[in-house]
């Protein structure tokens, strides 16, 4: 979660790759001067910021129609940081979309962005709320500089809190496809009522989450909960960050509409690792259950990140990332029976390979422009599989 500039607390420490607000005025000026935009609080308690993403895709495809189209997104994304005192702290997160860029009509079985767009923004999961996904009130308990407890309450983003990569986490920064990003994979919920603990000590961080989630593929509510270990290691290659988690549901679990009610359940390894002189590797895997949370029981995914020093680029980087996604096993055929059967006049989606790069040419301190080419192979138990590759650009101003 961001931590305004007035939160002295080293325990918890600020978000990278947000800066304070400046005037939306300063920002336009700044743009068609071609100079960088000044950031400034506030007040020395609150600050705003936030985050506008626009991008434009284009898919290739063989199968499923041969469905070669383009499509278009943006979200602007303002939040608003408010420190009650120096242990207790505001958050509030809006998302304001047009567009579905090419989510709405993709026929693969992974959105292609993973930002929240037009119809992710409206009645957020069942809600009946609309725009704002985050709101939350922290309070933090400090022990020592290196020692601190924060509880945290309200609407939550469950990525801000849970497997966390600093490779392949965001969407508007990093890799564009879902298989990479956190927070809005299918097996961590999130923009749900909830309360979550931090605990962080040296280099270790425990991190406790439940969250009572509006609706899900079935349509019915049920409760979610996490646990995630975390430890920070330094090595002389440069810093590397090692992730446990276990997540489960309820036992009113509903993997789809008509399906009988389960307990999901699973665990998540993720780790980035720092090899020096501007290289980096991800690794994440996951592991679920039958009573899937999404349409996948396992994903291997990993990749290498290289900054843009060798070229005299040193903010530039290349990411690189390939998975392996297994679809759920036992009855899955349409119509079929058990949790995990396809609805009728639906195929069975058996497995799912998928890669990605993307170069991100960075201009100023709060602008960034990025190319990004993804090619997908979803295979069907029954059905003609669905492949090919799909084509981006993305801008990103961080504000």
């Amino acid at each position: 979660m961001k931590v305004g500039s007035g939160c002295p607390n080293p325990a918890f420490p600020k978000q990278p790759g947000r800066l304070s607000a400046p005037s939306v005025l300063t920002l336009l000026v700044a743009t068609l001067l071609g100079q960088e935009a000044l950031a400034y609080d506030v007040t020395e308690r609150l600050a705003l910021g936030g985050t506008i993403a626009m991008a434009t895709q284009c898919q290739q495809v063989s199968g499923a129609g041969d469905e070669n189209k383009c499509g278009g997104g943006a979200a602007l994304m303002p939040d608003l940081t408010l420190n009650l005192t120096d242990r207790d702290q505001v958050y509030l997160l809006f998302d304001f979309a047009l567009g579905n860029d090419l989510n709405a009509d993709s026929p693969f079985a992974l959105a292609p962005w993973a930002a929240s767009l037009e119809e992710d923004v409206k009645d957020i999961n069942g809600s009946n709320r609309s725009y704002l996904l985050v709101a939350t009130y922290s309070h933090d308990f400090q022990f020592a500089d290196d020692h601190a407890l924060r509880f945290t309450g309200g609407i939550l983003d469950t990525g801000a809190f849970l497997d966390q990569n600093a490779y392949a986490s965001d969407e508007n920064t990093q890799f564009m496809n879902v298989a990479f990003a956190n927070s809005h994979s299918s097996y961590l919920p999130t923009y749900d009522p909830g309360g979550a603990m931090e605990w962080r000590y040296q280099d270790w961080t425990l991190t406790a989450l439940g969250l009572n989630a509006e609706e899900n593929e079935a349509g019915e509510p049920f409760s979610y909960y996490a646990a995630g270990l975390a430890y920070r290691l330094g090595t002389a290659w440069g810093e590397g960050n090692y992730r446990l988690m276990y997540f489960t549901t309820t036992p009113d679990f509903a993997a789809a509409p008509g399906a009988g009610l389960d307990r999901a359940e699973g665990a998540v390894l993720s780790l980035d690792q720092e090899l020096g002189n501007g290289w980096g590797v991800f690794l994440r895997l996951v592991w679920q259950g039958d009573a899937l949370l999404g349409d996948y029981i396992a994903r291997y995914t990993g990749g290498l990140n290289v900054l843009g020093t060798a070229w005299g680029r040193a903010r530039d980087n290349l990411g690189l990332a390939v998975g392996y996604l297994q679809g759920p096993e036992g009855d899955t055929s349409p119509g079929g029976e058990g949790p995990m059967a396809a609805p009728p006049n639906e195929p069975s989606l058996a497995s799912t390979w998928i890669g990605e790069a993307y170069y991100r040419f960075v201009t100023t301190d709060w602008l960034a422009l990025s190319a990004d080419i993804q090619y997908m192979n979803d295979r069907y138990r029954a059905g003609e599989d669905v492949r090919g590759w799909v084509f981006g650009l993305r801008a990103t101003l961080d504000f």
